[in-house]
């Protein structure tokens, strides 16, 4: 329930997301539940454990970024962004690993994420067709659905449209492979959803999280799983499903293809968008020997961070030079440590599930890792849910996986000892 509901983003119970609130309230019955020693449906506790590599990036992060919160005009606000951090990296992943000790319990969290996905879309579609008004009206009509900007709703499509394409999100509860009919289905929504966002660095992120997908799956091998997959035909009409789609989308009256077209053409709004993106972040670079070691504070917006626009330095879109200019380099190698320990993982599990019906997952959450860290060159992601979602979710398999062979590795001895 708690990733379903990452999506209603601006909607707040006090300075509380709903999601957060779930996630909270999950916290406090798994903890509950192991101070009374019931933890028959709770993952063990080597899972729960969180990975070292994480844990030293998490607290290089927070005490960069503690650090720099001495030098901010806000230094409350920038303390609390350090707390956002922790309890995502930390408790919001330990959640997602207690609550998930064996299959059936990770399909349900990937139901969640397919939950979040559907209500996006349907918000957005019926924004643009004009039954809601869910967006605050602008001159494209982009749609945010229930975000607070339309790229913030297309990053989220972007992260999840690798696992659409694969089927991971259309699986039953069973977690059996979905129908052609049905994935086909929810990509198609997905991209239409896309469209309707006029966000551009979406749609060249989704590029970027299918040419993942694509490599990887070819570098790994995986083979054959089960008869249905043996005839070439799905791939055919998968193929020419793409091209109609694309055809149809070229020609259609969406934001995002009328956005494309302007800055083709120069046009002054698209323009400006890109010009003031580069005009700030060549003003934050400038200043970047100011701010090396401490920073100017996470999530800050003081009097000397203006630029010849009068917006702040929180306005900076690239997540990597603004993270590195609010916390300075610390926070940026905290990243960098915990990017890449989850890079490796993703890896390791891709080779290890090659013949595993968890392949297409794993795949499919190092496309979307790769897609939103590619849109997070664009929009300043660092304390938006779904960024750490393919983090949090490769570490669940990555438990889950261990936990499965060092079981494996018991029978098998003690049918050796029984033998012997």
């Amino acid at each position: 329930l708690g990733i379903a509901t990452l999506c209603f983003n601006k909607v707040r119970v006090g300075d509380w997301a709903i999601s957060d609130l779930v996630f909270l309230l999950a916290a406090g019955v798994v903890c509950l539940k192991l101070l009374a020693g019931r933890t028959a449906d709770l993952a063990p506790t080597a899972m729960r454990k969180t990975s070292p590599q994480i844990l030293i990036g998490t607290l290089v992060i927070v005490v960069a970024g503690t650090a720099s919160s001495f030098g901010s005009y806000e230094p409350v606000r920038s303390v609390l962004m350090v707390v956002r951090i922790a309890w995502i990296t930390l408790a919001w992943f330990w959640v997602m690993r207690a609550v998930s000790p064996n299959r059936a319990t990770l399909n349900a969290l990937l139901r969640g994420v397919r939950a979040t996905v559907l209500i996006s879309c349907a918000g957005a579609m019926a924004g643009y067709l004009g039954f809601v008004q869910l967006t605050q009206q602008n001159n494209e009509d982009r749609e945010a659905a229930f975000f607070n900007h339309p790229n913030e709703l297309g990053g989220l499509l972007a992260m999840a449209l690798p696992l659409a394409i694969l089927g991971v999100l259309s699986r039953n509860r069973q977690g059996q492979n979905a129908t052609f009919v049905r994935r086909a289905a929810l990509v198609g929504a997905m991209v239409t959803a896309l469209g309707t966002t006029g966000s551009m660095t979406a749609f060249l992120s989704c590029l970027a999280g299918i040419a993942t997908v694509a490599l990887l799956n070819l570098v790994t091998l995986r083979k054959v799983i089960g008869r249905r997959f043996r005839t070439p035909l799905p791939y055919m009409a998968g193929a020419l499903l793409v091209i109609g789609g694309l055809f149809w989308l070229s020609s259609s009256e969406l934001p995002v293809v009328e956005r494309f077209t302007e800055l083709g053409e120069g046009g002054a709004a698209v323009s400006s968008s890109v010009d003031s993106r580069e005009n700030l972040n060549a003003y934050v670079i400038n200043r970047l020997d100011n701010s090396l070691l401490t920073g100017v504070g996470l999530d800050s917006d003081t009097s000397t961070a203006v630029d010849i626009a009068g917006g702040g330095a929180s306005r900076v879109h690239n997540m990597y030079l603004k993270l590195m200019y609010e916390s300075g380099v610390p926070a940026l190698v905290g990243l960098a440590i915990i990017v890449f320990a989850v890079v490796r993982q993703a890896w390791l599990l891709a080779v290890n599930t090659r013949n595993d019906e968890l392949h297409p997952v794993v795949v499919g959450l190092f496309g979307a890792l790769v897609a939103i860290s590619v849109f997070a060159l664009f929009q300043p992601l660092f304390a938006q849910r779904y960024y750490w979602l393919p983090v949090g979710l490769i570490g669940v398999i990555w438990a889950l996986r261990r936990q499965e062979i060092r079981e494996a590795d018991a029978l098998q001895a003690e049918a050796i000892r029984r033998l012997g």
